[in-house]
């Protein structure tokens, strides 16, 4: 017989999100980072870019996008790190996919002022629960 390989025949997981389907999921593919870009319009602070669409999966998925202008690799990776906190703090409405690009100032900023602007952008885009925009 052939060998056997771990996890054959477990549920699959996949990489968007949790396994039974709550939270926030992640976006990974670079064709859904394109499609957000061409069918959003972004909300823009000082500190970071927001975008935002219907999904149709009754989930939430966000993408973080920070690119080497924000910092070298420590810098960039505290700052990814930082967004995806703040946005799994956010109560945010389901079935939307969110791409946060941060922008250079966010290198410096505080914690608090990152969380503050990512709250306003996403209070003005709508994809809060409970807000009626």
């Amino acid at each position: 017989m052939g060998a056997h390989r771990p996890g054959a025949g477990a549920p699959r997981r996949t990489r968007d999100g949790p396994p039974d389907g709550g939270g926030t999921g992640r976006l990974r593919r670079r064709r859904d980072f394109r499609a957000l870009r061409r069918a959003s319009r972004p909300v823009r602070s000082r500190l970071l870019t927001l975008r935002s669409r219907p999904n149709g999966l009754g989930r939430s998925r966000a993408g973080y996008a920070v690119g080497r202008p924000v910092g070298g690799a420590v810098v960039r990776n505290r700052v990814r790190r930082r967004l995806r906190e703040l946005v799994r703090s956010l109560p945010l409405a389901s079935g939307y996919d969110l791409v946060v690009a941060a922008n250079p100032a966010s290198a410096n900023a505080s914690f608090r002022e990152i969380g503050d602007a990512l709250a306003a952008c996403a209070r003005r885009s709508g994809v809060l629960a409970g807000e009626n925009r």
